[in-house]
């Protein structure tokens, strides 16, 4: 659809067929743009999530370059993305300001010896998963550093861990995440 004719077409796929074009640096200049916004801003959110990327098996016995059996029905990653938003009136987003693609590592057991070099050299294999939360705030926080803007930084229930709350707590970084709903209180008498 973004695509409106046949030279465009085959544009875009020279473009992603280069091996010469590497994601980061197009993510690279993006984020530089969205940290020009962020310093014009001063206050804004960062807003954490992950997402994943599935495509349909179509041939069982071959999974996709790169990829990760997710299921016996689909390939795919998992991108875990930090968007930069105005933390003041309507919630406009500036842009990308981290993004790390990986793969859970159970899905890696099965993938081929050129595949798992793929995802360990990408930095998409995590020892715990729960470590793309501390990676995503880290690497927004020193990008933001020299802007003189100030991140609140936005999780939903995925990153309510108690060590994150340490961590965040202890860098003396800004936050709101959302609770599980298994999350349970004791109520305590006093003696």
């Amino acid at each position: 659809k973004v695509v409106q004719d046949e030279g465009g077409l085959e544009g875009f796929y020279r473009l992603v067929e280069n091996d010469e074009v590497d994601w980061r640096a197009l993510l690279g200049a993006h984020t530089r743009h969205s940290l020009d916004r962020v310093a014009q801003i001063g206050e804004v959110l960062v807003v954490h999530d992950t997402t994943d990327v599935r495509f349909r098996t179509y041939w069982p016995d071959r999974v996709r370059g790169g990829m990760s059996a997710m299921s016996v029905a689909w390939h795919g990653m998992f991108v875990h993305t930090s968007l930069a938003v105005t933390a003041k009136g309507l919630a406009l987003p500036l842009g990308v300001l981290a993004a790390q693609p990986y793969v859970h590592q159970k899905h890696l057991l099965a993938a081929d010896p050129a595949t798992q070099d793929f995802w360990l050299a990408e930095g998409g294999v995590y020892e715990n998963e729960s470590a793309r939360w501390y990676h995503a705030v880290d690497q927004t926080e020193q990008q933001m550093r020299g802007t003189g803007a100030r991140a609140i930084h936005v999780m939903d229930r995925e990153g309510d861990s108690y060590a994150l709350f340490g961590y965040l707590q202890q860098e003396n970084v800004n936050f709101v995440i959302r609770c599980t709903h298994k999350a349970r209180l004791t109520q305590t008498r006093e003696m």
